[in-house]
């Protein structure tokens, strides 16, 4: 297992972080995608047949099937619209179709049920000009850097409603001038949000701070704190992913990102909380709750100045936590059923005066989130770690665990 204090060994040579061992996990799969060293380009048509020739016969006649269904609704809500010059485009500098490729390292995979929306919902005065720079490696080309989903909608209605040949056919633009990368990068991220353009989940965000880094070699804080943090999870052989994404049930798989993202979880958080994972032993996906108590746990374990953490510290947290909890935070798990039951024993003691004083006792609520889960998950580590430094949780819950709620590990 790897040592916890080599998260700290950080330099800005990017290659030099790169693994050397050889992919063996599905995670060193997941987190190889991003070790991609240049911009990747690909034809609107390439990026389409990445969604829709799988080689999976169900999902590509699932999406044959979608398409269809945009076809029609299409033609439906449009019936005069025949050919590209009838649709009345937003005027802007007017590029060639077949000129513009998408960076892929720049935008997130292509979701096909979001631009088979567009075509379903079309309008003309909603249709926005495509945002493209010119890259010195690709020259007589426009690299798509912003309107991914509305070019390949295009491109659907034209070659597959139309008929024609994109090659030659004229669609609005925005040019942008582009110095550095990891501007344009930074004008993707800040671009991508509101009720008409597909907003960036929190693992799009991690993706585009990943490669600002390792692409464009950008030195922005925030973007080198989460590659720092990307190389935790590869150590580890675990990965961040989508929350509606096919591999959310692969062992190691996080898709709760709050904490990664978060400047203030750092690095050396993320190492012990991966390192306490994997001590676990259990081959599974990380689930969201347990991200959220055990980043929290190990975040106040670097902000108070008493704690101490090594590798032995970790594996007696761990040891605990499997021992009572079997490492179970989902919402019906170890962890939280018995918080739960502990905090209505405390409520009754707490409040079994109220009727004889003529007062009603306040309803129990229970809550399966820090203040009253840091609460529960703090007072049986120290009871059973007391020559551990644990740290406190200085919330306003009145919540304590009753003597008789401690459990002790055999």
């Amino acid at each position: 297992m790897p040592k916890p204090a080599e998260v700290m060994m950080y330099t800005h040579d990017v290659e030099s972080r790169k693994p050397a061992r050889p992919i063996t996990t599905y995670a060193d799969k997941k987190n190889s995608e991003y070790w991609k060293k240049d911009s990747h380009y690909v034809t609107l048509r390439e990026r389409l047949n990445e969604v829709i020739q799988t080689g999976n016969a169900d999902i590509d006649e699932y999406w044959e099937m979608d398409i269809n269904n945009a076809i029609t609704e299409f033609k439906r809500n449009h019936p005069k619209i025949k050919s590209s010059t009838q649709l009345k485009m937003v005027k802007a500098l007017q590029i060639d179709m077949s000129k513009i490729l998408i960076d892929v390292t720049i935008q997130r995979p292509l979701d096909l049920s979001w631009a088979l929306k567009i075509i379903k919902n079309f309008l003309e005065t909603k249709l926005r000009p495509i945002d493209v720079y010119e890259d010195p490696d690709k020259p007589g080309y426009y690299i798509c850097w912003n309107g991914q989903h509305t070019v390949e909608a295009l491109y659907i209605i034209f070659t597959k409603i139309f008929g024609e040949d994109i090659a030659g056919t004229m669609i609005p633009v925005n040019i942008y001038p582009a110095c550095r990368k990891a501007e344009i990068r930074d004008a993707f991220i800040g671009h991508n949000s509101g009720e008409d353009s597909k907003e960036l989940t929190q693992f799009d965000l991690y993706r585009q701070k990943l490669y600002g880094v390792r692409v464009d070699k950008s030195e922005n804080p925030k973007w080198v704190d989460a590659e720092k943090k990307q190389c935790v999870l590869e150590k580890y052989k675990m990965f961040a992913t989508e929350k509606d994404a096919d591999d959310v049930e692969e062992n190691g798989a996080l898709t709760r990102l709050d904490e990664i993202n978060n400047p203030g979880i750092w690095p050396e958080s993320v190492d012990h909380f991966c390192n306490y994972f994997r001590k676990l032993g259990q081959e599974r996906a990380i689930d969201p709750k347990e991200a959220v108590m055990m980043f929290w746990f190990w975040k106040q374990c670097r902000i108070e100045p008493n704690v101490k953490v090594d590798e032995k510290y970790v594996a007696d947290v761990t040891h605990v936590i499997k021992e009572l909890f079997d490492g179970d935070f989902s919402p019906a798990g170890k962890f939280w059923s018995g918080m739960t039951a502990a905090y209505h024993n405390w409520h009754a003691e707490h409040y079994k005066d109220y009727p004889a004083l003529g007062m009603v006792p306040p309803a129990a609520r229970p809550s399966s989130e820090v203040p009253h889960g840091a609460t529960y998950l703090i007072a049986q580590l120290k009871h059973n770690l007391p020559k551990l430094e644990i740290p406190n949780y200085k919330g306003t819950t009145e919540f304590h665990v009753l003597r008789s709620d401690l459990k002790k590990v055999n």
